[in-house]
């Protein structure tokens, strides 16, 4: 499935509520997107990660988590990782692909 064909031409068709959260969904040409709003998407949040961890390679979600909560910011680990893709399309961090197999690791531009 290429993404940007997904996200093309959504129609919002309804949505459902889970235990924690709302999760809206939306009808495309050939399918069906599944989507919550969450604190990731706080510019807050995201300045403050890109600023603390500025410079820094190696940086991951649970790192993300604990830095962002000293600061009174309090998100989930996966949270935290929605928040280092959200710099990688700000184009203010890469994935760094050289490092574990096992985690994911990015790098924060300076």
């Amino acid at each position: 499935m290429n993404a940007r064909e997904a996200l093309s031409r959504l129609e919002p068709i309804g949505g459902a509520e889970g235990l924690k959260q709302t999760y809206e969904v939306m009808q495309g040409k050939r399918h069906f997107i599944v989507g919550s709003l969450s604190r990731v998407k706080n510019a807050e949040a995201v300045e403050a990660a890109g600023g603390s961890f500025a410079g820094q390679e190696a940086v991951t979600s649970k790192m993300v988590r604990q830095r962002l909560a000293r600061r009174g910011i309090d998100v989930e680990t996966l949270e935290a990782l929605n928040i280092l893709y959200v710099l990688v399309a700000l184009g203010k961090a890469k994935v760094d692909r050289r490092r574990s197999q096992h985690a994911l690791f990015f790098n924060v531009a300076g």
